[in-house]
């Protein structure tokens, strides 16, 4: 694969009901000891991806929406794009990456703990 899912997320209007949710379901072990509450969901015995699991805290839409956190090249910034308004998808060239547009500077926005899952 050339381009594998590397990181999820889910987020909702009540980010603890949520971690308990899926704790209660999937047996995720998820932690959520930081400033934001964000739950960090460690890969486990080398199976699975990482992710998180949070509140959209002050986000403009509400109720059932995708989104998808990726670069942003207009705002040239990270952005959280909500997938029910891409008019139009097209398959490009493979992309090299960039110091400042990876995952890792993604996940070193959110916070320092986040950036840790990559380190695991």
């Amino acid at each position: 694969m050339s381009h594998p899912v590397v990181w999820f997320e889910v987020m909702g209007r009540n980010g603890a009901d949520l971690q308990k949710f899926y704790t209660k379901l999937f047996d995720w072990k998820i932690d959520a000891s930081n400033p934001m509450n964000y739950g960090m969901v460690e890969a486990t015995e080398g199976r699975g991806i990482p992710g998180g699991v949070g509140q959209l805290g002050d986000q403009p839409w509400r109720g059932k929406v995708w989104t998808l956190a990726a670069w942003c090249e207009l705002r040239e910034d990270f952005r959280n794009f909500r997938l029910d308004r891409v008019e139009r998808i097209e398959a490009g060239e493979p992309f090299e990456e960039e110091t400042g547009r990876t995952l890792r500077d993604y996940l070193r926005n959110i916070g320092p703990y986040a950036e840790r899952l990559l380190d695991g």
